[in-house]
């Protein structure tokens, strides 16, 4: 499967007044019976089939349960409905080349385009250091997804970890794969109170939870991603496919930068060194956005909304 971001995800932006979700703000309805992928002989035995091809491909693949998200119903607030699913059958349907034929008979049998796909559950966060900065991981060679891609962190939340939800994003490349999105702030989370210099060496300690699929750490600043002299041009979201189901406003967050040396004009006396050191460093962000995954995108659309309820981002 060609895993090259195509397209920006679909979106679903569950900001209220700019302010992303607590925990309290969600309700989770979870029915494994009614929130079922729809099956048939001929798909499992193509499932089957696909697994055991990439599991040659790839020895390192497991198998393991999911959470499958069903959609998301909003009764004056969201409501997930998640059933179960397993990565066996997420490499079977949402990685597999027809996936959009998938798409297509679900929408003609069942009334619904994600009937027959495992659509299990993801969870990103962006990550914001005590220092200020973005924390993005680049994705190993041998993961069966975006390898060597940029993305934002991804897992399982802990129960006692404080994030906030932004939104929903699904995967088009992915046959519309859904995850979470959350920000994580240095105030809520122990590990990002560290500045990046100790974030880094923890990360090369390699004894987080599934290190061995990244390869490195890839920091930025606000004002290299939504200021005016922005090196990466995130988008609005009013100008791709976002939802606001809420029926809230989709607004544009004022951006407010606090540093001194912010648009201060170069020495005159300025290297021509250091000049051409800093142009090849704006190019080489500047093609960082090519290179993140489609959900790494969505989130970062996603976060240039956010304000959080309690404090103000520094960047």
């Amino acid at each position: 499967m060609d895993t090259t971001p195509s397209e920006l995800p679909h979106i679903v932006c569950l900001l209220r007044d700019s302010l992303p979700l607590e925990q309290d703000d969600v309700s989770v309805c979870f029915d494994p019976a009614r929130f079922a992928r729809k099956t048939n002989p001929a798909q499992e035995q193509a499932i089957d089939s696909q697994w055991r091809r990439q599991c040659r491909q790839n020895p390192r693949l497991f198998n393991g349960s999911k959470f499958r998200y069903a959609g998301l119903r909003w009764t004056g607030a969201p409501q997930l409905q998640l059933g179960l699913t397993s990565y066996r059958e997420h490499i079977g349907t949402n990685c597999r080349a027809g996936q959009r034929l998938l798409q297509e008979a679900g929408a003609a049998v069942h009334g619904d385009r994600q009937a027959f796909l495992a659509d299990p559950l993801g969870v990103g966060a962006l990550l914001l250091t005590a220092d200020n900065r973005l924390a993005f991981v680049r994705r190993a060679l041998w993961t069966g997804e975006y390898p060597g891609r940029l993305d934002r962190p991804g897992g399982h939340a802990e129960p006692d970890d404080r994030a906030y939800l932004t939104g929903v994003l699904r995967d088009r490349d992915m046959g519309g794969r859904p995850t979470l999105e959350f920000v994580v702030s240095s105030m809520q989370v122990e590990i990002a109170h560290c500045p990046r210099p100790k974030l880094e060496r923890i990360y090369n300690e390699g004894k987080h939870a599934e290190a061995d699929e990244s390869l490195g750490l890839v920091f930025l600043t606000r004002l290299e991603l939504f200021s005016d002299s922005c090196v990466i041009r995130v988008p609005e979201l009013d100008e791709v496919d976002a939802e606001c189901p809420g029926g809230g406003q989709i607004e544009t967050l004022a951006e407010v930068v606090n540093n001194p040396e912010v648009n201060a004009p170069e020495g005159a006396d300025a290297a021509t060194a250091e000049k051409s050191v800093e142009e090849a460093e704006r190019e080489r962000k500047a093609k960082l956005w090519e290179e993140m995954t489609p959900a790494c995108r969505g989130s970062l659309m996603l976060l240039k909304q956010v304000q959080l309820k309690g404090f103000v981002f520094r960047f």
